[in-house]
């Protein structure tokens, strides 16, 4: 049985002549000493989280046992808690230690199958067109009215009323808001804190309401707009409070870049031209943009003609 103990040495190699199949422990202490020092102290990590997880949930037997049912009930307590980034390190850490240990198990005539492989563990996506990515405007009313901090709150309102990246936004800092005649504005500037993908700075309108939002967290001593500590509220706990938020808003399917694509979409429903709306999303040309055209959901020529009403239907995607 693997033990969840920090503290536990590598077990050594043994002689197949003189025993039996290795125990989960040696197993898991051959791993690791196989790994770079790095590498073992992340997944050294990651092993003591999800033994942890196998004993609290009071789950029999030893945790190399877990089928594919298990770890998917694994992957989905990490995303509790956890961003993309640690779901994939944590996903990819017992994959690594199923590999090393169905190796040295098959000499034994032992098969370990892995149930940690992406095919088996990943979760239905159902939103990978940007015709589903986009919320009613309802939906973002109910994240705001759901809204329990004023993180949570700058956060919506900020991303909705500039059409930001996560990242971007994060990045932003007090010196970057300035006034002008037509409104205040925002300035983006492609630093490595605010992330990559557009690679020109760009200046984009920000609402008082958003602004407002914003002043709520403010700090005397420090310039971000998000500030966390001596530093910028990090990407991995501004998207992990956005899914609390949208569970408590009964749209947990959403993640915070929906609200990029849902400002555009609304955007264009409420007259704003494509030019207007490629700036301000920092596309590079409006044939980018005019995805948001066509992909409206649910848009069809009826829609703009008289007597063309074709009532109301469900939203599939609460349906289930």
């Amino acid at each position: 049985m693997m033990d969840a103990r920090k503290d536990r040495a590598p077990a050594p190699a043994r002689d197949r002549s003189a025993s039996g199949p290795p125990t989960d422990l040696e197993l898991e202490g051959r791993w690791l000493t196989a790994l770079s020092a790095g590498t073992q102290r992340a997944y050294g990590l990651e092993l003591d989280r999800y033994v942890r997880w196998w004993r609290s949930t009071g789950r029999a037997g030893s945790p190399l046992s877990a089928t594919v049912a298990d770890a998917r009930a694994y992957q989905e307590a990490r995303m509790a808690d956890a961003g993309p980034a640690g779901v994939a390190r944590s996903m990819a850490a017992m994959s690594s230690l199923w590999r090393s240990a169905a190796a040295e198990l098959a000499a034994w005539g032992i098969d370990l199958p892995n149930p940690w492989v992406p095919r088996a563990t990943r979760r239905p996506r159902p939103a990978r067109k940007v015709d589903q990515r986009i919320l009613p405007e309802e939906d973002v009313q109910a994240l705001l009215q759901a809204c329990q901090t004023d993180h949570e709150r700058a956060l919506v309102l900020g991303l909705y009323h500039t059409g930001a990246r996560v990242e971007e936004l994060l990045g932003c800092r007090w010196s970057d808001v300035h006034p002008s005649p037509q409104g205040w504005l925002l300035t983006i500037e492609p630093t490595p804190e605010r992330g990559v993908k557009s690679k020109q700075a760009r200046t984009v309108g920000i609402s008082l309401a958003a602004l407002e939002a914003l002043r709520a967290i403010r700090r005397a001593d420090s310039d971000w707009l998000f500030p966390w500590g001596d530093s910028r509220w990090p990407y991995h706990a501004a998207w992990r409070a956005f899914k609390r938020l949208a569970d408590r808003a009964g749209v947990p399917y959403v993640t915070p870049h929906w609200l990029r694509h849902s400002a555009a979409s609304h955007a264009l429903d409420h007259g704003a031209d494509l030019a207007t709306v490629r700036d301000q999303l920092g596309h590079s040309s409006l044939a980018v943009t005019s995805v948001y055209v066509h992909a409206r959901p649910g848009r069809t020529l009826a829609d703009f003609l008289p007597g063309g009403d074709r009532g109301a239907a469900p939203d599939p995607r609460r349906s289930g």
